[in-house]
Formats: C-alpha cells, structure tokens, sequence
C-alpha cells in the first residue's frame, strides 16, 4: 500500500496523540481511517446492487446482485458468493470462488463443477475481487476528493458524501461494473462508458474510525460490446463491512482443489 506519512510524522503523531483532537474533517477522517485499518488483518463484506437497466430503443429491466465475502490479508484468502438475478428476464446465476491470492478456483450454478484460475466469462477476475475488497486503496482513492466531501455527524457514526461526473471515474465504474454485470456483460464488454452522476456516501465508527458501510448511486451510460446498442444503468450500490478481525484464515476444501478442472 502506498505510504502516505513519512517516519517523523508518524512518530510525532504517535508522541502527541494524547493532546490531539478528534479528526474531524474528510481528510483527517480518512487518514486516521487508513492507519486503523493497517491492524486490521480481516473482515466480512456484504454488498448488494440493485439497477435498473434501460436499452434506449428497446425495453427496460432491473437486476440485483448481492455479494458476501470473507477477506484474509494474511495467510492472503478470499471467499465470495455472488448471485445475479435478471428480474423476469433470466434465471439466476449462481457464482462462488476461494482464492489463496494466487490460485483461484470457481464454480457456478450452471457448471456443477469447480475450475482452477478460470476468469472471464461471468466471473469477475481475481484482481476485481481485490481491489474491491482492499478497503485501504478505497480509503486512499476517496482521500483525493476529500476537498469535496461534506461531513455530517449521526449518533455513533461520521458520515462522509460528495458527488461528481465525469471521465476521472469511470475506472471506479468498469469495477463496479465486474459485478453489477448489467445482462450479465463484465467490464470488458462494456464500451463508451460514461459517467453521468456519482452520489457516494460512506460511514465510519467515530470510535475506531474503520469503515462501516457505504452507499453509491451512479448513473452510467455505455454501449453493449455484443450488439452495439446503446445502454443506461441507474444503479444503487450499498457496502457493509463487518467481523472486523473476526474472519478466521480462508481454508479451500481438499475436495475441490483435489477435483477442480483446468478447462470447461
């Protein structure tokens, strides 16, 4: 992770932390926010988007996809369900994955059977489970809007939001777009997006300063890879994050790294 506080910064920090005041800004919120989770070494992740998805010259559709993992920094482990339901349209898919942080095995509802370091087709890449669940970068990522950012204080939480559009975010998008997975299409098969409106708040414990849940709403438009068609998706995107340092190591079951095939 990129160090943002040099030695005699931190140790000064450290020396004086008993007359230092609470943070209060964005920017202190997100920075004591990032030297908390450095103690943290796991935690549960739940995340649920819920779009609606609008073809401009054709018909219209909402689809849900809820996400449950369990994150290991160290022995590095991974574990995620993922299930997509296009409402009406198709039925629901069923996607499950362990990961060592290296090698990656797979299942689906459909296959019935595990595969070994299989990415693509409607399973996000284990890079995207990373980034999304390395909550450091996506502290460090939110610090650069910081001078934006309101702060609102509510019972035992501190509430941070901005909005914006544009260019600047559309990686942001391509991530969440691996997941939300609008008519199940990944990142990659997604052309021209575009970032009309992103509205983001995210709370923290005013205690531990550790995230605790987060909500995205982005307006995004782009164009289908497959047919050239124009889409929107509206999608509302809503983080929880808990069991910090609860999540015991990420263990792969002997049965399915003994039975996983290398190919469909």
């Amino acid at each position: 992770m990129k160090k943002l506080y040099s030695p005699l910064i931190f140790v000064s920090s450290f020396l004086f932390a008993g007359c230092s005041a609470d943070p209060e800004t964005p920017e202190e919120i997100l920075e004591a926010s990032i030297r908390a989770l450095e103690d943290i070494n796991s935690f549960q992740a739940k995340i649920l988007i819920d779009q609606d998805i609008i073809y401009i010259d054709d018909n219209s559709s909402k689809q849900i996809t809820e996400i449950n993992a369990d994150s290991v920094n160290d022995p590095e482990g991974i574990h995620a369900t993922m299930v997509t339901n296009l409402i009406d349209l198709a039925p629901e898919t069923v996607l499950e994955m362990y990961t060592d942080g290296e090698t990656t095995y797979s299942t689906s509802k459909r296959w019935e059977e595990w595969y070994i370091n299989q990415d693509g087709g409607t399973q996000p890449s284990l890079d995207s489970y990373k980034e999304l669940l390395d909550l450091s970068e996506r502290m460090e990522w939110l610090l650069s809007y910081a001078g934006e950012m309101d702060v609102k204080e509510k019972e035992d939480s501190l509430i941070l939001s901005f909005t914006g559009s544009g260019e600047e975010f559309v990686p942001f998008t391509e991530l969440m777009l691996d997941f939300s997975q609008p008519y199940f299409n990944l990142a990659e098969y997604l052309n021209d997006v575009s970032v009309n409106e992103i509205v983001y708040s995210i709370s923290f414990d005013q205690n531990t300063l550790l995230p605790v849940d987060s909500t995205i709403n982005l307006d995004i438009e782009m164009i289908n890879g497959f047919d050239e068609r124009d889409m929107l998706s509206d999608q509302t995107i809503e983080e929880t994050y808990t069991k910090m340092d609860e999540i015991d190591p990420i263990k792969i079951p002997q049965e399915i790294i003994d039975n996983a095939k290398e190919a469909f």
